[in-house]
């Protein structure tokens, strides 16, 4: 219970905020999404598994609600430009349904000013709920990893992990219920609404983000308002909602932030061979080779195979890496990779790529036996032989999708630099590429990006056998210009 100091503190915020407490109204948004990429929402480590995955007593795996709205309403105060605001009629609202995010703007910025003169401080009056997997919709897999060394990239000792996804095709349902009380502003409640409907499956949730994973897309997206004694109807079974799902286009308008991005988008087949495991099977009396190509085990997914986003993504970074290292120059990828090489806290690595699939009926899938050799004597080792299963090339198409969120020159031109090794067989991918797997044969290879005035820009280049075809030479020769800027007083070693 309040004391008399508190009530009165109470009374005078209220005042000022001029929202009070009586309740006007709820609307509740029902939503159904599936996941179309691997989706990890991580609860630790257990005997079997370094990352196993949050589940009900039912066995079914869900997303917090913390998890999902707290990405969100990340995304809405990266996306808009509060930065410098003093509109107190803006931040209070803004703070009445997302509560405090003054740690997401400079502890010496005006907005925290604003906010803490005006004496604002309101608890969120959104309350989603988990959002949970239906029965019989999703199926989990287990992949397993490497972690690298932040500077060098090299394999960690004693750093393979396992860890669960849910595979794509799962279905998620849960609600967002917003608490409407007189006094707020309805075009601000207006525009949250359409900033959740519009960005609820721009975000990418859980672990392992920037590989591709936690991507969503929407099946249902219903918003309903219950005014004075509706909602009450409601919890009784008398369901007399309005629904506001397409009326929701606010006066007002929040400015964006200005956002620079680099995209990459590819085009390629496999050259000869090509093997991303799946772990091994020798625990598996069934099992016809001892490696395989990743599969989903979904039957929704049964034609279609993974190109693991993580496996293109690492073999960039590396390359990129090496360019510089072979180059006598102070600049560094610590920054797209998320590393802050002072005092080195985690932060999520502006370059991203998506987790793509390719049709198993284009390719061929033939084991290929072989057996281990020892190195001292040259001669075959003893219980030595073993197999693999990888994908050869038939007719497919391999896509690739990569970004580069909020880029520089420099890291463009990186970037640039390998993906011409991507594109012309001079960077693996994968398992075996001792012995030739994993190079891709490049086909199309399309530039598209916004520069610092926030103009779009774009190119495309054709790869044939005996040609390259680039559609518009003005762009190419932007792109010297970002090339010029990495390798600038650079001596090559």
């Amino acid at each position: 219970m309040l004391n008399k100091n508190n009530k009165a503190m109470n009374n005078t915020t209220n005042e000022n905020l001029k929202i009070n407490h009586r309740l006007k109204g709820i609307i509740l948004i029902d939503l159904e999404l599936t996941n179309t990429s691997p989706l990890i929402i991580g609860s630790g480590k257990n005997e079997l598994l370094d990352v196993e995955l949050m589940r009900y007593p039912d066995g079914s795996p869900y997303i917090p609600a913390s998890s999902y709205f707290g990405i969100l309403k990340h995304f809405f105060f990266d996306k808009y430009n509060l930065i410098g605001c003093t509109d107190s009629h803006v931040l209070k609202n803004l703070t009445y349904w997302f509560g405090d995010f003054k740690n997401y703007f400079d502890p010496n910025g005006n907005i925290v000013t604003s906010i803490n003169e005006d004496n604002i401080e309101f608890q969120s009056h959104i309350i989603p709920k988990d959002i949970v997997a239906e029965k019989d919709s999703f199926i989990i897999s287990i992949r397993d990893g490497i972690e690298l060394e932040d500077n060098t990239l090299l394999t960690k000792q004693n750093s393979k992990y396992d860890f669960e996804i849910i595979e794509p095709g799962a279905v998620f349902s849960g609600t967002i219920k917003l608490k409407v009380k007189s006094g707020i502003d309805e075009s601000i409640l207006l525009y949250i609404l359409k900033f959740l409907k519009e960005n609820i499956t721009t975000c990418r949730y859980g672990r392992n983000t920037t590989s591709g994973y936690g991507e969503m897309k929407v099946n249902r997206f219903v918003i309903k308002r219950y005014d004075g004694n509706k909602w009450i109807e409601k919890l009784d079974g008398n369901d007399n909602g309005v629904d506001i799902t397409n009326n929701v286009s606010p006066d007002t308008s929040i400015s964006e932030t200005d956002q620079t991005y680099f995209k990459a988008y590819i085009d390629a087949e496999i050259w000869k061979s090509l093997l991303i495991g799946a772990g091994s099977n020798a625990d598996d009396i069934n099992a016809e080779s001892d490696k395989v190509f990743m599969k989903y085990r979904n039957p929704k997914n049964h034609d279609n195979v993974p190109l693991a986003g993580r496996a293109y993504r690492q073999a960039l970074i590396k390359r990129m890496q090496r360019i510089l290292n072979s180059a006598d120059t102070k600049f560094s990828l610590a920054d797209l990779k998320g590393i802050d090489e002072e005092s080195k806290p985690q932060k999520r690595s502006r370059l991203t790529v998506k987790e793509t699939t390719f049709n198993i009926k284009d390719v061929s899938e033939n084991i290929h036996h072989r057996i281990k050799i020892d190195h001292f004597t040259g001669g075959s080792m003893h219980n030595a032989k073993f197999d693999s299963t990888p994908l050869w090339h038939k007719e497919e198409t391999l896509q690739m999708e990569i970004c580069i969120h909020n880029y520089i020159d420099e890291e463009a031109a990186l970037l640039i630099h390998a993906l011409k090794d991507l594109v012309t067989k001079d960077l693996p991918l994968g398992a075996e590429k001792s012995i030739g797997r994993g190079r891709l044969k490049g086909k199309q290879l399309k530039l598209e990006w916004v520069d610092r005035n926030m103009v779009a820009k774009s190119i495309c280049i054709e790869i044939k056998e005996d040609s390259i075809t680039i559609d518009n030479m003005d762009i190419a020769e932007e792109l010297e210009t970002m090339n010029s800027k990495l390798f600038t007083n650079v001596q090559t070693a």
